[in-house]
């Protein structure tokens, strides 16, 4: 799958905030009820999915830009960290989810972290 179909949901998600920000003002942190109330999904749903796209498009962005460098996925993940904390302080988003993410990346870099450390 190409990387720019993967942008198809920011456009999806902007045009039913686009059509919100029509009938009301928008408050950063009602977004996703804003999405909710457009979709029918729950909150939570809704906030997962905006701080996915949130997260997504500048991942995709500095993926992109890296071309095929070695260490782009170091960028991606601090920007993932990053952005995933700022979503946690506006609430899109509860904190034990930034830990499940953080135990997921331990557990996928644990087998390359013991090799890099016994080789030397």
């Amino acid at each position: 799958m190409k990387r720019s179909t993967l942008l198809i949901p920011l456009f999806f998600l902007l045009a039913l905030i686009e059509n919100a920000h029509a009938e009301t003002d928008i408050n950063l942190t009602q977004i996703p009820q804003l999405l909710a109330d457009k979709t029918g999904l729950p909150v939570f749903a809704c906030g997962l999915i905006v701080s996915a796209v949130g997260i997504l498009v500048p991942v995709l962005i500095i993926g992109m830009l890296s071309g095929k460098s070695k260490n782009a996925w170091i960028g991606e993940m601090f920007v993932c960290f990053f952005l995933s904390g700022a979503f946690i302080v506006i609430g899109w988003i509860p904190a034990w989810i930034l830990i499940v993410i953080s135990l997921i990346v331990a557990f996928a870099f644990s087998e390359k972290l013991a090799r890099v450390i016994i080789r030397g």
